[in-house]
């Protein structure tokens, strides 16, 4: 058997959920909806304090409610929970982190989120990382760098604000041991409140100095299952694939196994649970992604394949295959750099380091001449240095039930362009219709391009201004149809729209980071609340797009 380099784990509070099929893909394509329609942009409200705004997003299913981060943000506050920003100064800025959580069709200023105990004289970067759930109830924040401390400060804390009364500083156990803040929504839709603190069970001990739990997190999207990542964890040994105990040590050589530690939600209690570690010496970087599936959590990581799935029991279950690499024949290196989605069965890698001597989209049905198989243009052949593309692989199994993944399909640039690297970031529509590819761009237009030669021709003032090409999967294949640009370019700033981490997915809500400096401070929609030129700032850090396919 075959073992393709990427780790996929599906972690469940209730039992393995399919991640889908073509059969599941066609029936869910017959009211497809397919229009990509501008809703609003998101920026920071206090000017100037939030460096970071939009390095991550998560929301809501239907979009009402947006969680936008800033874990370089200096706002100095009074409280973990501000009705009104506008109180929060900027004076002896502590880099503690932020989170700007809007709520659509209600007000354009966002409630902002922090951290307790601002004192923090080091960045916890509250915010690195967020997840909610579909119904837009829950809201995880995750601050990796957090050094809160206290008697009673570790592993599942309820009454935070008595245990944990503390701050490690540098060389003191617990410091940047690291946190995940879990709030919660209340029925009426008027306020948050900081239901839980998740922390490791031994972030006090000197061996967790440094642990930076929280690297990476990601609620189901009914909520009853939450996972946090660690990819670069150096266990000493990983001896099985589950444990019901936390490990109470790291190593010092740089193992990079990763790990996953996995939470049930105890309705009893109205909280996370602690329930189990996943790794396996099979894998690399486990948890370097994670993704928010109905009642589960695929977690993938970049050096081999465990399909991990739970009992109703929670218990994990790995099933691996024989070493091999499926991308053996890339001429680039896998790191994580690289974005990938899985969905229907399929599993799509953008790649924007690689070039080839095809264009334009590659299947069985369409091979360039002199080329018998897909795989052929994976050559680095083309003149175009960094180009990029987008691979696609499917994972049938023989006549001996053993997996043989395959690449089915690539995504290339009709016109390939050096360093266009195309497929910098990536999202996926959840009937795995639309496909969305960042790239490099620096023409001089704005909004959704339908007229390219038109629209879309001219340089822009400055480079790096960057796109996401939309794909729309007919007949059995892609067809490029929109391009997305950011709604407006600064003279000046690089907007790096479409770059890295830089694209989010939930249901059929879109939303594309880019970092412009001169807009309109909180929620705007230009068919409710324009964004007048009078009205803008020049000192706003970053914007967050927001689109529905309807």
């Amino acid at each position: 058997m075959k073992l393709i380099q990427l780790s996929l784990i599906v972690v469940t509070s209730i039992g393995l959920q399919a991640c889908g099929d073509e059969a599941s893909e066609v029936s869910a394509s017959a009211s497809t909806p397919t229009n990509l329609t501008y809703i609003s942009d998101y920026a920071e409200f206090i000017d100037g304090h939030s460096s970071t705004y939009g390095l991550h997003m998560t929301a809501s299913d239907d979009g009402q409610f947006v969680a936008v981060s800033t874990p370089q943000g200096t706002n100095n506050c009074n409280d973990n929970i501000v009705t009104d920003p506008s109180t929060c100064t900027n004076t002896s800025p502590v880099i503690s982190g932020a989170v700007h959580m809007y709520q659509r069709d209600v007000d354009t200023k966002p409630i902002l989120l922090l951290k307790p105990n601002q004192s923090l004289t080091n960045a916890a970067k509250f915010g690195h990382r967020v997840s909610m759930t579909a119904d837009g109830m829950w809201l995880a924040v995750a601050a990796p760098f957090d050094s809160l401390t206290g008697v009673n400060c570790v592993g599942i804390v309820r009454d935070y604000k008595l245990n944990c009364t503390g701050v490690a500083t540098t060389g003191q156990d617990g410091y940047d041991a690291g946190a995940i803040y879990l709030f919660k929504r209340d029925n009426a839709n008027t306020s948050w409140v900081l239901h839980q603190i998740i922390k490791h069970e031994h972030a006090q001990d000197s061996a967790f100095k440094g642990y930076a739990f929280g690297d990476e997190i990601a609620f189901s999207k009914d909520g009853t299952t939450f996972v946090v990542g660690r990819k670069n964890e150096n266990l000493p040994t990983a001896t099985g694939v589950t444990s019901t105990t936390q490990p109470t040590t790291v190593s010092s050589t740089a193992f990079d196994y990763g790990i996953v530690y996995v939470y049930l939600f105890d309705p009893s209690l109205g909280i996370m649970k602690f329930k189990q570690t996943a790794t396996s010496d099979q894998t690399k970087k486990m948890g370097q992604w994670l993704h928010s599936l109905e009642s589960d959590i695929l977690v993938s990581s970049s050096k081999s394949i465990s399909l991990v799935n739970a009992s109703s029991s929670g218990m994990l279950q790995l099933i691996s295959t024989d070493d091999d690499d499926v991308l053996k024949n890339l001429p680039v290196t896998f790191d994580d750099t690289n974005e990938m989605i899985y969905r229907h069965g399929k599993l799509y890698i953008g790649v924007p380091t690689i070039n080839s001597d095809c264009v334009g989209v590659i299947n069985a049905n369409h091979l360039p001449d002199g080329k018998t198989t897909v795989q052929a243009c994976l050559n680095n052949d083309g003149s175009a240095a960094d180009s990029g593309a987008v691979l696609v692989y499917e994972f049938p199994t023989d006549e001996n039930g053993a997996v043989q993944p395959t690449l089915t399909e690539i995504l290339l640039q009709e016109t390939p362009t050096a360093n266009n690297k195309f497929g910098r970031s990536l999202t996926l529509s959840e009937d795995g219709k639309q496909l969305f590819i960042g790239h490099n761009d620096d023409k001089d237009c704005t909004g959704i391009i339908k007229s390219f030669d038109d629209d879309c021709a001219n340089p822009a003032s400055v480079p790096n201004v960057g796109a996401i090409q939309q794909y729309t999967r007919t007949d059995g294949t892609w067809t490029k149809t929109d391009l997305i640009k950011p709604t407006s370019i600064q003279s000046g700033t690089a907007a790096y729209f479409g770059d890295h981490l830089k694209a989010f997915q939930f249901k059929n809500q879109f939303f594309f980071s880019s970092a412009l400096s001169n807009h309109c401070p909180g929620m705007t929609n230009k068919d409710v609340d324009p964004c007048l030129d009078a009205d803008k700032n020049s000192a706003i850090n970053g914007l967050i797009t927001h689109y529905e396919i309807q």
